[in-house]
C-alpha cells in the first residue's frame, strides 16, 4: 500500500527452526524458557545452532536466576544468543534473560539516532542494551510515518492502534497479510 515491496526470506543456505516458548496467549513461565534454552545449549553440536533469537522476557523487568543462567550456558555451548531488550521503557529496565552478560541483548533506535522513547533500558550500572538496531517510529504516542526501512509484520506489534508502523505514510490503516491473500 505504500509502494514498497515486502521483505521475506532467510539469507541463501541458511535453515531456521522455531522453539515454542509461549502459549498462544503469549503467556508462559520462566522454567519453559529456561528449558529450552537449556536445550539450544546442550544441542547446538548436533543440529547446527550457530544463533538463536528470542523476543521475549519477564514481564515488569524482573530477574530469574535459572532463566540468566540458562543463557548464558546457551552461549558457553557456543551458540550466539540474540535478545530483545523489551518495549517498556521508562517504566520498565531490561528484564530477564536480557540481563544475561553473556547474550546480545538488542534496543531499538529511532530515526534521529537515539533511543526510542520505548526501548528499555538495563538497570542502573547494567551495560544492557548491548546494541541498538533501528527499531521504526520516533514516537511512540504519534502517527507520524518512520523513514527507517526495516521489516514489518503489518500488525499491531505494540498494541496500540496508533504505533506508527500500523500506519502508512498518509495515516491510512494498512491492510494485514491476510486481507492481502
Amino acid at each position: 500500500l505504500d509502494g514498497f515491496k515486502l521483505f521475506s526470506g532467510v539469507a541463501p543456505l541458511c535453515s531456521m527452526a522455531g522453539i515454542k516458548i509461549l502459549l498462544q496467549s503469549n503467556t508462559g513461565w520462566a522454567s519453559d524458557w529456561t528449558a529450552a534454552f537449556n536445550w539450544i545449549a546442550a544441542n547446538n553440536e548436533s543440529y547446527g545452532i550457530a544463533v538463536a533469537n528470542a523476543s521475549v522476557g519477564l514481564d515488569y523487568g524482573a530477574t530469574n536466576t535459572a532463566l540468566h543462567t540458562a543463557a548464558n550456558s546457551v552461549v558457553a555451548s557456543g551458540t550466539v544468543l540474540v535478545i530483545s531488550a523489551g518495549n517498556d521503557y521508562p517504566t520498565y529496565k531490561v528484564p530477564d534473560p536480557g540481563l544475561a552478560e553473556k547474550a546480545i541483548t538488542v534496543g531499538a533506535i529511532n530515526d534521529f539516532g537515539a533511543m526510542t522513547d520505548y526501548s528499555s533500558n538495563g538497570p542502573t550500572g547494567s551495560v544492557k542494551p548491548d546494541v541498538v538496531a533501528p527499531g521504526g517510529s520516533h514516537s511512540w504516542d504519534t502517527n507520524v510515518g518512520s523513514e527507517i526501512m526495516s521489516v514489518d509484520t503489518n500488525v499491531n506489534d505494540a498494541a496500540a492502534t496508533g504505533f506508527a508502523d500500523r500506519l502508512d505514510r498518509l495515516g491510512q490503516l494498512e491492510l494485514s497479510p491476510d486481507d492481502l491473500r
